[in-house]
């Protein structure tokens, strides 16, 4: 029987190097010895087994283990298995749940919402039809995204979502395939809508004010304010 501790006294009068050492019960301060033999590096957070034949530690940003008979310490081989996905695609068939649904301007292409979540497809898919062909997922979050709205050249959508906790408007861009948050606000939003040209987005903001956003510039002015003009 003995006592187990941590000491940087130096096994060669070398003090400052980390090594396990070992004082019996039954001796004196002069009978500690080192049971590990290292002469640099760090030992850390020793941890004994419940019968203490082993004793491991952590070094040099490894796992050791330290047979507390032989003195042998070697470093624990670690082996993580890696965790594949079993549906890393998964296909969904829906046949009812759509909330909303818009034809683009050139009639190419539709965007709807389903279970709060964008999606876009061909309007006429012809033999993809029977191919199985996919529907693009516009929008991939636990939030709600509503209210659609189609630029004029059809390759853009804008929408609201509130994923940051208030309802912010979006847009995406299927030609470049990126997604851009367009407002950042506490103000309620609702109905973003492109103006027939395709250079303003218009959107209400709380119960009295109409903004417009440029859309190339991002510039953005109230262009009706009810509460302002009634006063």
């Amino acid at each position: 029987a003995g006592l187990f501790y941590l000491c940087d006294k130096g096994i060669d009068g070398d003090d400052g190097v980390e090594n396990i050492w070992r004082l019996p019960v039954d001796a004196g301060d002069e009978g500690a010895e080192a049971i590990t033999a290292f002469t640099d590096g760090r030992v850390l957070r020793p941890s004994i087994s419940a019968d203490g034949r082993f004793i491991v530690f952590e070094r040099d940003f490894r796992l050791w283990l330290l047979n507390t008979d032989t003195r042998d310490t070697s470093p624990v081989e670690i082996t993580v298995q890696t965790d594949d996905k079993e549906t890393t695609i998964r296909h969904v068939t829906n046949t009812a749940g759509v909330e909303e649904f818009h034809l683009s301007p050139d009639g190419k292409k539709a965007a709807f919402v389903v279970h709060g979540e964008v999606f876009a497809d061909l309007s006429d898919k012809g033999d993809k039809v029977k191919k199985g062909g996919d529907s693009f997922r516009v929008t991939n979050t636990p939030a709600r995204e509503s209210q659609l709205s189609w630029h004029k050249q059809s390759r853009r959508i804008a929408y609201l979502s509130d994923r940051t906790g208030h309802n912010e408007i979006f847009s995406y861009d299927f030609k470049e395939r990126v997604e851009s948050q367009l407002t950042d606000s506490a103000d309620q939003k609702y109905i973003p809508t492109y103006s027939p040209d395709g250079k303003w987005l218009a959107y209400g903001v709380g119960s009295t004010t109409i903004r417009l956003r440029n859309v190339e510039s991002g510039e953005e002015r109230d262009w009706l304010n009810c509460s302002r003009a009634s006063s």
